[in-house]
């Protein structure tokens, strides 16, 4: 409850704010729009995760006190005499990275989670935590309103708008209510910067190298399942060979969405540790249970999983599970261009 969140925050001063590995809009957002406004209120906040700052989130004010956790003996001294520390936009503990995690599940500070994923692990001593939010931002939105609306201005309705925009899909899920669609228009009534100006600074700042690694990626393209479940593969050398990360690929999922029919998609992201599944639905066909039965988890629509097995082995076991996890799709195998394609990964 907002009220309980409050109430625990409300005498302590030494605050840690936390979030998980390759932080997204809305964990970024959701960061520093609470650590603006507990600035604001007097508080000593220090942000501290595992990965850094997407290139498209830096320009947003005070993403540069957003430090990526090395160890330092500061760091741990931190994490160690907070009075509270807040983990925001995430269910599972482990998600903060393997030292992070274990740093904050040590500690004696009180835990704080402000989140809107399905099935929260019970780690925390207070929580705000609703899984129809449209964003974790949505959620500090609440928080700070309820505390001192008076200062949510500027860059912290800035954060907490890019917060909603990327986690709504640029508000275009189910999750998006008329209710939220207010929320907006008061973040941009109380000083956020534009619509446009937020929408070119995360997405029309690409690099030259992005138009022809989205080429490669979409070569790979494959329908399935009466052509209702779309994939696409990105190999580590193509990204290496174009002098790209996986920051680049964000958002191409949606071009697989984008065929007409599919309702359900998957990028198979080939990683030096292991690959990566994000899972992808439209309406109400749930991907969650999906990814949780590979040891993942997220949101109804949108969630992930980790394999630390070969990319062939993870593309047969992961479309061939479908029909098991999605109410949309008919029992079936593996196509005949499927297994083409297969055999060539196995191949290279």
């Amino acid at each position: 409850m907002v009220t309980d969140v409050i109430q625990a925050l409300h005498g302590c001063q030494r605050i840690v704010i936390t979030t998980h590995i390759r932080p997204d809009g809305d964990a970024i957002g959701s960061q520093l729009a609470l650590a603006l406004f507990l600035r604001k209120l007097g508080k000593q906040v220090e942000m501290i995760n595992t990965d850094g700052v997407p290139d498209t989130l830096e320009w947003m004010e005070g993403a540069e006190t957003i430090a990526v956790f090395e160890g330092t003996f500061e760091q741990r001294y931190a994490l160690a005499h907070a009075e509270t520390i807040i983990v925001v936009d995430l269910n599972a503990l482990h998600r903060l990275g393997p030292v992070l995690s274990d740093l904050v599940r040590e500690s004696e500070a009180v835990k704080v989670l402000i989140d809107h994923h399905c099935r929260p692990e019970p780690w925390h001593d207070v929580a705000l935590i609703r899984d129809s939010a449209a964003a974790s931002g949505e959620l500090v939105y609440e928080l700070i309103q309820a505390w001192d609306s008076g200062l949510l201005r500027g860059p912290i309705a800035t954060a907490l708008y890019v917060a909603i925009l990327t986690d709504t899909g640029m508000f275009r899920y189910d999750t998006v209510t008329p209710s939220v669609h207010r929320m907006v228009a008061d973040l941009l009534e109380r000083g956020s910067r534009s619509p446009n100006q937020v929408y070119a600074a995360i997405y029309e700042t690409r690099d030259r190298r992005w138009p022809r690694l989205l080429g490669h990626v979409m070569k790979t393209l494959v329908l399935r399942y009466g052509d209702k479940l779309a994939y696409i593969v990105i190999r580590q050398r193509v990204l290496e060979a174009l002098s790209a990360t996986s920051e680049d690929t964000e958002g191409f999922v949606d071009f697989a969405m984008a065929v007409d029919g599919v309702e359900v998609a998957l990028v198979f992201l080939e990683t030096s540790k292991g690959i990566k599944v994000s899972f992808r639905s439209k309406g109400s066909h749930r991907v969650d249970s999906w990814a949780r039965s590979f040891g993942g988890g997220g949101h109804r629509n949108a969630s992930g999983a980790f394999f630390s097995r070969p990319l062939h082995d993870v593309i047969e076991l992961v479309v061939t599970s479908a029909p098991k996890h999605t109410g949309l799709l008919q029992a079936g195998v593996l196509s005949p261009e499927d297994r083409v394609y297969l055999s060539m990964l196995k191949s290279s």
